[in-house]
């Protein structure tokens, strides 16, 4: 599976606030995007003014989920599962997912969004299931009735995942918090282009962010007042504001650049990557997050090489 991704080269995105995770867990989550070279990303109308995302035709992401594993005193990664979207030539969605049962092999559901094959999903989830009963794992573990449930409800992508939605501002907000782009199923490409996203709001996820000193949790809105509480333990740390407002990590982007910061230069060469396949709308609207707007230009540049 890993030579998949060396074979078909693709863009290793980085968000200016990162994704959250199973609190005190040895999970990992990368996400990988390629964009097709049928056409420019397009920008449409968001709500609430903003604007979100849309692909060419022939573009492809795939969220990869990793856990550690540790033999005769090495440490390294083994896949998980993989979660995708591919878009055809005629711009048709399909949701995929690929997990590993056996050494050297790959099963994979493959689903439409809002196509009229909600069944041919759910049959593929069903034989999927069967697999995951009968068939042990590479490490040669088995599935538990927990792992089964999780991973059925995780294959209901259109469950979590609708088009355009916009990003939460209190704990009661419907569904995950991060905006979605055009397709519903992407956070991580559009929020490459803004300098802030949610945070964690639950001790059952973990925030990466709550150890970096580039990043400043607001409540409500990235703009809103910078009251919001860290709580939790060590792997398993998130935030707390006052009247359930939702908390927001806000990156600076500028200093860290200053600084040499190593993780907002890749948010760079990710934002480099989008900004020069967008639409002119998109080019005016993210002008500024194009990484050119360090104080010292100069200096900025001597950052990002």
């Amino acid at each position: 599976m890993c030579g998949y991704f060396l074979k078909n080269p693709r863009l290793f995105t980085q968000s200016p606030i990162r994704v959250s995770l199973v609190a005190h867990s040895r999970v990992k989550t990368v996400i990988y995007l390629k964009i097709s070279d049928s056409g420019n990303v397009q920008t449409r109308q968001g709500p609430g003014g903003t604007r979100t995302l849309q692909y060419p035709p022939g573009s492809e992401s795939d969220r990869v989920s990793m856990v550690m594993y540790r033999c005769n005193g090495s440490t390294g990664y083994t896949i998980d599962d993989v979660r995708g979207i591919r878009w055809d030539r005629n711009g048709r969605e399909y949701f995929t997912f690929t997990k590993p049962v056996v050494p050297g092999r790959m099963r994979h559901s493959l689903a439409t969004n809002g196509h009229g094959t909600v069944r041919a999903a759910a049959d593929a989830t069903e034989r999927l299931t069967q697999i995951l009963r009968t068939t042990p794992a590479p490490s040669g573990f088995w599935a538990s009735n927990y792992d089964i449930w999780r991973f059925r409800q995780l294959n209901r992508c259109e469950s979590c995942h609708w088009p355009e939605k916009r990003g939460a501002r209190m704990l009661y907000d419907r569904g995950p918090p991060w905006a979605t782009d055009a397709s519903g199923l992407l956070y991580t490409p559009l929020a490459v282009m803004h300098h802030y996203a949610p945070l964690s709001a639950q001790s059952a996820f973990h925030d990466p962010n709550s150890n970096d000193p580039y990043i400043q949790a607001h409540c409500g809105s990235h703009t809103g007042p910078t009251n919001a509480e860290r709580q939790g333990s060590p792997g398993g740390y998130y935030y707390r504001c006052p009247d359930g407002a939702y908390p927001i990590g806000v990156r600076d982007l500028s200093r860290a650049l200053r600084q040499r910061d190593r993780y907002s230069q890749s948010v760079c060469n990710a934002r480099r990557y989008l900004y020069r396949l967008l639409d002119a709308d998109g080019k005016r609207y993210f002008a500024r997050q194009s990484c050119a707007f360090a104080t010292d230009r100069a200096e900025n540049d001597e950052a990002l090489h």
